[in-house]
């Protein structure tokens, strides 16, 4: 549930929701590729608790923060919370905008998470979702820091976005502390003229709608974007070992209309860990 028009903070949402951190949120249906750029252990998902967001300067800030208590799963279920508690933000902004022609995004986000000892896993799976965890590093922290920084650029068809997401580990006596990250960098090009849309109320890519639908009154083929995309995974440090996954990504989206489209994707991993490469 949700109040809007509040005095500077905006937008109140109050229950089980996404929590606002990075460029490619979940909240987004209109990501470059099928998988997300970073998995769900790397970037918070949903959680129970609230959230406050706003704009400002005609959309080319927006910020959000939000305290949520840790330890619900997807579903909700948070009966067992145990005195957890998280607290996580985002702020971008617009230093270049013109519309329909040139934008730059740039945006930072973090969490700091109270875990009080419970089991958490940093890992990631080579951008496949039924795929195995190649990447798989269990930690036990007594706070855990999460700080991502995003870069978005489009000029004209073409299209680009970085982010880094850095993971600290203050573990809790008798363990070790640690430090992993996650990065990559992708590009896309519409083949048939279409700009990248971005939304200022959310700091985030927006719906794409072809310049002619594909099978409809005027003749169009709708919209084609070419795509690539190189990820690492780092889940190694000092004392822990979690592998390293490299992965690279080719593909293609075909959008009929702006409600419909088809994508194809080639992924190649590889993985450094002890066992060997």
């Amino acid at each position: 549930v949700g109040i809007k028009g509040l005095p500077v903070v905006g937008t109140l949402t109050v229950g089980q929701q996404f929590e606002l951190f990075g460029f490619t949120a979940p909240i987004s249906n209109y990501n470059t590729f099928i998988e997300g750029a970073l998995d769900s252990s790397i970037s918070p998902q949903r959680s129970t608790g609230f959230r406050f967001h706003n704009q400002a300067f005609e959309n080319s800030l927006q910020w959000s923060l939000g305290y949520f208590w840790g330890g619900s799963d997807s579903y909700g279920d948070d009966k067992d919370n145990d005195g957890v508690n998280v607290i996580t933000g985002r702020i971008t902004g617009l230093p270049i905008y013109q519309e329909g022609d040139m934008l730059l995004h740039v945006g930072m986000s973090f969490s700091n998470r109270h875990l009080r000892g419970d089991a958490t896993e940093f890992k990631s799976k080579p951008m496949a979702n039924l795929a195995e965890e190649y990447v798989l590093t269990s930690t036990s922290p007594d706070d855990l820091l999460l700080v991502g920084f995003e870069l978005g650029f489009a000029w004209q068809s073409l299209h680009a976005q970085l982010e880094y997401v850095h993971y600290d580990v203050s573990a809790i006596d008798g363990a070790s502390d640690a430090t992993f990250s996650g990065w990559y960098l992708q590009f896309g090009y519409f083949l048939t003229g279409e700009t990248r849309p971005y939304s200022g109320k959310n700091g985030m890519w927006s719906r794409v709608t072809p310049l002619k639908n594909a099978f409809g009154e005027e003749g169009g083929y709708g919209a084609w974007e070419a795509k690539a995309r190189i990820q690492m995974i780092d889940g190694n440090d000092d004392d822990v070992t979690g592998n390293e996954l490299m992965n690279f990504a080719l593909g293609v989206n075909w959008y009929l209309n702006s409600a419909t489209r088809v994508m194809l994707e080639y992924v190649f991993s590889d993985l450094e860990s002890d066992a060997g490469d």
